[in-house]
């Protein structure tokens, strides 16, 4: 919930983080619980020392765990092991070829390594398994962007057609608005998102990828700077995500790395 803005991170990671350490207590001898709990240390902690030996126990319990090895992937991407993460994102996919959750991830991955043309290719196999998923439109469309194909991630957008809310959808519509040129309607998009987060919570990082389409870097540290605060689970790849490439180069953003214990 949490993953998506439905549930505030500060809310949901001491819910999640009970429910690993009660699985763990029911079974400590439970690989699930182990990648569970290898999850909420990832999300919303930073832990990467933590990630990894949780993650470790899982396999040692159950080298067949698959969530496990998809943990281990994604701390590993986070910390810019590129090499290491698709190596534990294609063993997860080969136990677990019809989830799309990893076949989803291993789009992301590709994305995040800047071999488009593959992430293209899981990713559609993502959707072509769960068309209703939100995991492989949304990235999707973020790959669109890195690509510029700004017209394609507004009709993939609106081929999904989400009957719920998703900042983070929108946030993407309004960048792929902006890289289209079309000012005035990104910056609709962002209003209504700045508008929305006075009375709800609303992910800043969704803020961020509309104003980093609108090129307005200063605007965009300061969303960061919330997001570090507020720990959306997907704040965890700010090092490696395409869409703040740009940044990078700006001594701000080692404040970036330093949060995220990197």
């Amino acid at each position: 919930m949490a993953l998506w803005g439905w549930l505030r991170p500060k809310e949901a990671q001491p819910l999640s983080h009970r429910a690993a350490l009660e699985a763990l207590r029911i079974d400590s001898n439970s690989a699930e619980s182990y990648a569970g709990l290898a999850a909420t240390l990832l999300r919303f902690d930073w832990d990467w020392p933590g990630v990894a030996a949780a993650a470790d126990k899982a396999l040692e319990l159950n080298p067949s765990c698959g969530l496990a090895h998809s943990m281990k992937a994604n701390c590993a991407m986070a910390q810019g092991g590129f090499k290491e993460a698709m190596i534990s994102f294609e063993r997860a996919r080969q136990l677990d070829p019809l989830s799309t959750r990893t076949i989803g991830a291993m789009g992301v991955g590709y994305w995040v390594m800047g071999n488009h043309e593959e992430a293209e290719h899981w990713l559609r196999i993502a959707q072509g398994l769960n068309r209703h998923s939100l995991l492989p439109h949304y990235f999707l469309m973020r790959l669109y962007l890195s690509m510029g194909r700004y017209a394609e991630a507004l009709n993939a957008h609106r081929a999904f057609g989400d009957p719920t809310p998703c900042a983070l959808l929108l946030s993407v519509q309004g960048a792929a608005y902006a890289g289209c040129g079309n000012h005035e309607e990104a910056l609709r998009i962002l209003r209504r998102l700045e508008d929305a987060s006075q009375s709800e919570y609303v992910d800043p990082l969704a803020l961020a990828i509309v104003q980093v389409g609108l090129g307005d870097l200063d605007a965009v540290f300061r969303s960061l700077h919330k997001a570090l605060d507020e720990r959306p689970p997907m704040a965890a790849f700010l090092n490696v995500d395409p869409s703040f490439a740009a940044l990078r180069a700006d001594a701000r953003f080692g404040e970036v790395l330093s949060a995220l214990k990197l």
